[in-house]
């Protein structure tokens, strides 16, 4: 195959060009296809596609063969591969290259070719990006982010893209590259349906210690609340994020110094990229011990009971914390608001019975047996029953024991004329 200036010329068989010139030497072929080759810039551009690429780049970027010839490894070639199917598909197809590739109409392309930054067209994003962690890491040993890290370089998702489940798993496969433990796990919720952007902020993304991380504890109402409104809506108002916002804790690491004392977050009680569904067999008994690490005493008195005992062995059925006091709207039980207010907890308790009534509301949910005041028959049969069943023990205790010193005392006896002890 002949080559013109280091490059192989491709003839083909089939052509009235080679058919006439047969007879032609090797010399005279290679003269033609010189002739060919110079003419190209104009014939290349005829040809080249006018709607992705104008200036005819993907005849020489197209071919990851040609390419090849003038890098050092394939790698590199491939890298500088670019198809028009790729431009095709991405959020770009309506650039030409040299809306961002400016100076490299001529070959062998010129050193002062440049390349556009994607500040030029993306400016507000660029300006957030500015803001974020990963364009001023917080270690000196890690080098900024730069978009391509994220976006890639001519495969560029367009916004919709980037929302169905396909971009979702590619973004978030980039995002794991550098952030290898953080992965979302199988059975997490959002591991098809959102992005690590969608929590943490797509271009201004802060730190985790930092109080204007979208997953900050202020922000975290807001920051779920784009896909949960009814739960954004009510935690503000209820106990646990009036506690909240009195705390005066602003940092996640603030937060989980203070320990079981601090005020909840969405992600104290639904943790964060290990999370359960709400109706996946293992949360009930999850979330009650979540409610348990601040409400310890109420917790151990509620798995005293039917309710809690059915619960711990995995029981569906019965009321859980969140069944009698709410998930999010959760108020002191004296307030009108509450699911507990002497108004309402009729209605609360008739979700699972039917026929409650008056009498049957006042059923102690977290009763304390060794209080006389909190439910005084609970009391006298909680010592009733421990009375008996000790005094059982002792005296059958001691009985046993009695009857092992008489055998005792038996077997050290003589026996009489070598008889047998009746």
């Amino acid at each position: 195959m002949p080559r013109l200036f280091g490059l192989r010329v491709l003839i083909p068989t089939n052509t009235p060009l080679l058919a006439a010139s047969r007879g032609l030497t090797l010399a005279a072929t290679v003269v033609l296809a010189g002739a060919t080759a110079l003419a190209a810039p104009s014939a290349l551009a005829a040809q080249a596609p006018a709607d992705h690429d104008p200036d005819g780049c993907s005849l020489c970027h197209g071919e990851v063969e040609l390419l090849r010839q003038h890098v050092p490894t394939l790698a590199d070639a491939e890298r500088f591969t670019v198809t028009e199917e790729v431009i095709a598909a991405s959020a770009h197809v309506d650039e030409s290259c040299s809306s961002c590739h400016s100076g490299y109409t001529r070959w062998p392309h010129p050193d002062d070719g440049q390349t556009e930054s994607c500040v030029s067209c993306h400016e507000e994003q660029a300006e957030l990006f500015d803001l974020g962690i990963h364009a001023h890491p917080l270690s000196t040993s890690m080098e900024p982010a730069a978009c391509v890290d994220c976006h890639g370089t001519h495969a560029v998702r367009t916004l919709e893209q980037l929302r169905d489940t396909a971009g979702i798993h590619a973004m978030n496969a980039n995002c794991v590259s550098c952030h290898e433990t953080q992965s979302l796990a199988l059975h997490d919720p959002h591991a098809d349906s959102v992005s690590c952007a969608g929590c943490h902020s797509p271009h201004d993304t802060r730190g985790v210690g930092q109080a204007t991380s979208a997953i900050a504890p202020m922000s975290q109402a807001a920051t779920c609340g784009v896909c949960h409104e009814e739960a954004a809506e009510a935690f503000p108002l209820d106990a646990h994020g009036a506690a909240l916002s009195t705390s005066g804790l602003r940092t996640i690491p603030a937060l989980d110094s203070v320990g079981y004392d601090a005020a909840p977050t969405c992600t104290t009680c639904h943790g964060g990229h290990d999370m359960l569904a709400v109706e996946a067999p293992d949360a009930i008994v999850l979330h009650v011990d979540g409610c348990a690490n601040c409400h310890m005493v109420e917790a151990e008195r509620y798995f005293g009971t039917y309710h809690g005992k059915a619960t711990a062995l995995g029981s569906h059925v019965v009321a859980s914390c969140d069944d009698c006091h709410g998930a999010h709207g959760i108020y002191a039980s004296t307030s009108p608001e509450s699911w507990l207010h002497e108004e309402r907890v009729i209605e609360t308790c008739a979700t699972c019975h039917e026929q409650a009534r008056p009498a049957f509301v006042s059923y102690d949910s977290h009763p304390d047996p060794m209080d006389p005041d909190r439910n005084g028959p609970l009391f006298m049969a909680f010592i009733g029953m421990n009375t008996l069943l000790f005094g059982v023990l002792i005296v059958f205790g001691l009985h046993t024991f009695l009857w092992w010193v008489r055998i005792l005392i038996d077997q050290r006896r003589p026996k009489a004329d070598g008889g047998h002890h009746g």
